[in-house]
């Protein structure tokens, strides 16, 4: 049954934007992108109107699924507000195109089969969009669910310019005079899966797709609730289960901290026996995590011991040739079982096993494995973790994080990447990594990465520019080769509005600060420890100084309060979390200057909570 939606006039906005954009095409290198421009984005106007066609249809496929749904809904809702036009939608045995009408087909149609247009996966990916326009149809689509919600957000970005920028601020322009585009965009992002772990996003799924993110427990593989992400040797094979009839199935030490993975062939059958069971409960997800546990150890049996010794020294080695076994003998199973699975199987390079089992070849200046068998299997891929290291600093400033990752990337053609964005020691630290989050993807698109673990505080919101890290992961992780400090001022602009140059200029004055800590103190910024909220750092006057932009921030949204209270409340609200950094520390490093400390921080306590600010450090509640 059609249905039409018809939605308000679009609300009053602060700058008209420009609907079209300079046709510039992505970097050959963009995740496959090659010098014939099959990877491309051209947009150009016409010389005719929107407005002037009678009918604005939006056609699904008859066979829809909820996501495609919700990419034509989404269409209707961002054009009725750019374009003030009512839209209907429809399934495509109801509609008959007409030249009185623009149609807009989205997702996995029969017209878009008919026109010959390429949405293959093969060409597209995970996350890759295709929008072509022909005659007076646009034809917007993915290889995958999510992705043609997001060739949606593309279209409407070069059409409208639209933005998300937070749960509770987007952008769209007015598009009530625009002139029609003609579209020819065939894109691939810079990378495909950025799975992001942030209390920002737990509210609300939707968030995620908004962002172009993934929620990352939804993409492993389950059994009923129990999901294989991450630390699933011990899910697979629980000691309480095991270890009493099989000792020499678990490492020697006193705890048994870790897997034997060479002394009983029996083990790895019942490995197996139980991977299957898993994979048969699933419902269709992607991605099965065999992973060691989360130590620093491994086993050191003489078994391991003289395997990790035949093979060059690398524990690494012993778990490439214990996962391979398991995937080939998973993948014969799938194969009668169930043909139609693609699974991916990750394994962790973590810890103790961070270093790639090669040798460098000088001759060649390539990398080489020290034995075939720990070559990856076609469909392994080893998820490379990035810790204990200086999140300032870009990731090939490190010798060891480079090497690492062309040692893995000579040993597997899919490396998926596990790194932080937060210190889980210290919520409250202002964790700088706004210089190095552009150059740090750009290097891990180089080697083929399209997948993307980024762990902040995931059991909690935090403050100190959350909402502007979120937009700004979003960004590069879609766009690699965009500018960091534009996409800043753009982000400034439109969350702070009234606001923005006063909390621009605390944001200067606080990471230029950190800047001066690195230069002459020699702080690093880590995901552990306390590096840079030191009290001889962080004088009263510097804190003083920070709070002072903050206050400006509150006199010049101070005229709304008369004219626009909701608008006011909204950028109070935004101002008063980043000020809860500025008062925090206040009150941990000069209590003395507060008139009544201890009300001072049950205010604060309140506030944050208000803000979903509910730890201070991972486990430690306020």
């Amino acid at each position: 049954m059609k249905r039409k939606i018809l939605c308000a006039a679009l609300a009053a906005l602060m700058l008209l934007c420009t609907a079209c954009s300079d046709g510039k095409t992505p970097p050959d290198d963009n995740n496959g992108g090659n010098n014939n421009g099959t990877y491309h984005v051209v947009v150009e106007k016409t010389k005719d109107k929107i407005y002037e066609k009678s009918e604005q249809t939006v056609v699904l496929p008859n066979d829809c699924d909820e996501m495609t749904e919700t990419a034509g809904a989404e269409f209707v809702r961002l054009f009725t507000e750019a374009t003030e036009l009512s839209v209907d939608i429809a399934y495509e045995s109801e509609v008959t195109p007409s030249a009185n009408g623009y149609y807009y087909f989205i997702g996995n149609t029969d017209a878009l089969a008919a026109q010959k247009i390429d949405a293959s996966y093969s060409l597209l990916g995970d996350s890759g969009v295709v929008i072509k326009t022909v005659d007076n149809a646009d034809y917007l689509a993915g290889a995958t669910q999510k992705a043609i919600l997001y060739a949606v957000y593309e279209y409407m970005n070069q059409a409208f310019g639209y933005e998300f920028y937070a749960a509770d601020e987007a952008f769209i322009g007015d598009g009530s005079d625009s002139a029609r585009l003609r579209f020819d965009i065939v894109y691939r992002p810079s990378v495909a899966n950025p799975c992001m772990m942030a209390g920002e996003l737990n509210g609300d799924d939707t968030l995620y797709y908004k962002y172009r993110f993934q929620n990352y427990y939804q993409t492993w593989v389950a059994k009923n609730s129990d999901v294989y992400y991450a630390h699933t040797y011990f899910k697979i094979l629980p000691k309480e289960k095991y270890f009493s009839e099989h000792p020499d199935w678990y490492s020697p030490d006193e705890e048994h901290k870790n897997l034997c993975l060479t002394r009983d062939p029996a083990m790895i059958d019942e490995f197996v026996k139980n991977c299957q069971e898993v994979i048969a409960a699933d419902n269709g997800h992607n991605y099965f995590m065999l992973g060691q546990e989360d130590n620093f150890e491994f086993c050191g049996c003489e078994s391991c011991k003289k395997r990790i010794a035949e093979l060059g020294g690398f524990s690494s080695g012993v778990m490439m040739e214990f996962t391979n076994e398991v995937v080939r003998r998973l993948n014969d199973w799938m194969e009668t079982e169930y043909p139609e699975r693609n699974i991916t199987f990750v394994t962790f390079a973590y810890n103790h096993t961070k270093e790639p089992p090669v040798t460098y070849n000088e001759k060649t200046k390539t990398y080489q494995p020290v034995s075939d068998t720990v070559v990856a299997e076609k469909n392994v891929s080893v998820q490379y973790v990035i810790n204990m290291c200086d999140y300032y600093a870009p990731y090939n400033k490190s010798k060891s994080i480079v090497a690492a990752l062309d040692g893995w990337s000579a040993l597997s053609d899919s490396l998926t990447i596990w790194e932080y964005s937060t210190n889980f020691e210290n919520y409250l630290d202002c964790f700088d990594n706004f210089g190095s989050m552009a150059e740090n993807i750009r290097l891990l698109e180089s080697h083929g990465v399209d997948y993307i673990v980024e762990q902040a505080a995931y059991n909690t919101c935090t403050t100190a520019f959350s909402e502007l890290r979120l937009y700004l992961w979003s960004k590069l992780m879609w766009n690699s080769q965009l500018n960091t400090a534009d996409l800043i001022d753009d982000f400034m602009f439109r969350y702070y509005k009234e606001g923005a140059d006063d909390v621009r200029a605390y944001f200067d004055e606080l990471y230029s600060h950190v800047d001066m800590l690195v230069k002459e103190y020699g702080v690093s910024v880590r995901s552990g420890g306390n590096e840079c909220m030191i009290k001889t750092y962080w004088p009263y006057s510097k804190l003083n100084s920070l709070k002072e932009h903050l206050l400006d921030a509150y006199e010049a949204i101070k005229p709304l309060q008369s004219t626009q209270l909701l608008r006011y409340n909204m950028l109070r609200d935004r101002i008063a979390k980043q000020e809860l950094w500025v008062d925090y520390w206040t009150h941990k490093f000069y209590p003395i200057y507060l008139d009544d400390a201890d009300a001072f921080y049950r205010n604060w306590a309140n506030t944050a909570r208000k803000f979903g600010l509910t730890m201070i450090q991972e486990g430690l509640y306020i």
